[in-house]
């Protein structure tokens, strides 16, 4: 498996640490795999009440939050405006597997987001790591 060169090559000295919030555990740990591999710090949870612990206890860590759309016990959107309230600066990746979803219109709310829709390729997802990472 081949790590994206842009993910590859963005690394700086300070190390990002990604949450991944993600209910299918095979997606959930083949993400984590990848954005390890690409020298990322990973966090993982799997549905918004783990989240949730996860990030109060470790908030300050967090650059970037990768959240599925619809999660057992809520949903992304609504946990990365919860987590933007106390981390304005957290970059936000959204991931569903519909299209329809009436949460994407949503996720345009959140200034500086990006939205990817599955199934998508390790390297579109790194692609998109990247891009957000690298603006300010």
């Amino acid at each position: 498996m081949e790590v994206s060169n842009a993910c590859a090559n963005q690394r700086s000295d300070k190390t990002v640490t990604v949450f991944v919030i993600e209910d299918e555990d095979s997606i959930r740990a083949l993400l984590a795999t990848f954005l390890e591999r690409a020298s990322f710090e990973v966090l993982t949870a799997r549905d918004a009440p783990e989240a949730r612990a996860v990030w109060s206890q470790n908030a300050s860590a967090v650059g970037l939050l990768v959240a599925d759309l619809i999660l057992p016990g809520g949903n992304g959107f609504e946990l990365a405006q919860e987590f933007r309230k106390n981390r304005p600066d957290l970059k936000i990746i959204f991931a569903s597997g519909n299209p329809r979803n009436q949460l994407l219109e949503t996720t345009q709310l959140i200034k500086g987001s990006k939205m990817i829709l599955k199934p998508f390729s390790m390297t579109q997802f790194l692609d998109v790591v990247s891009d957000i990472l690298e603006k300010n």
